[in-house]
């Protein structure tokens, strides 16, 4: 078995991605040595029996907002921390969250099957979590600014609802309203109060 793996991997037709988990190279894949993360990652964290879903920049990538270069894939997982994946071909950075997350999930359909990549409210929620993932504070803005054009009310009212730090629906609640259209935040002693019902009641008014 283990010299049937060497020449494939030779004639670079497989590649090995993690500890005995190959990934099939097609004739038009060969050259890069490697196939797009969307071919390959449910079943990489199924195989690993990880909860996740693909998030920060790849995800708002995915919902229709595009960085100006995505070089590493964001994938948040539930459990213990996990080694990066850092190859030469493809960067697959793993973040944990404590408690993860019911809503805001989406499953999004790949050439291959589906893979779980976060909605654009629970994608804003994680980009205020890692700004230095998103490339700063500035490009976070950015991104929050195209990403607010998707979001839906009966979503956003489901993952501002579940347990998210008040810092960061501060953060989430300035920006909305200081740098998009959509403002659903009130201002309450000279700062930005986390009341869910009254950001959604809000955008619902002004939307």
């Amino acid at each position: 078995m283990q010299q049937e793996l060497h020449r494939l991997k030779k004639a670079r037709r497989i590649t090995l991605l993690r500890e005995k988990f190959y990934l099939i190279l097609s004739l038009e894949h060969r050259r890069l040595g490697i196939v797009p993360f969307s071919y390959f990652i449910h079943d990489l964290m199924t195989w690993l029996k990880r909860p996740y879903y693909v998030s920060i920049l790849s995800a708002a990538a995915l919902n229709g907002v595009m960085p100006q270069a995505v070089f590493s894939i964001f994938v948040i997982m539930g459990r213990q921390p996990m080694r990066n994946i850092l190859k030469k071909t493809i960067r697959i950075h793993f973040l944990v969250k404590s408690s993860f997350p019911q809503y805001g999930i989406m499953q999004m359909k790949t050439v291959t099957g589906e893979m779980n990549v976060s909605s654009p409210e629970l994608t804003a929620i994680d980009l205020l979590r890692c700004p230095k993932k998103s490339g700063g504070i500035y490009q976070t803005i950015s991104l929050m600014q195209e990403l607010s054009e998707f979001m839906e009310l009966p979503r956003l009212s489901d993952v501002i609802g579940e347990a998210q730090p008040t810092v960061i629906l501060q953060r989430l609640g300035f920006i909305l309203e200081r740098y998009t259209e959509r403002r659903f935040a009130f201002a309450h002693s000279g700062e930005f109060i986390c009341k869910r019902l009254s950001y959604c009641s809000a955008w619902a008014r002004r939307t």
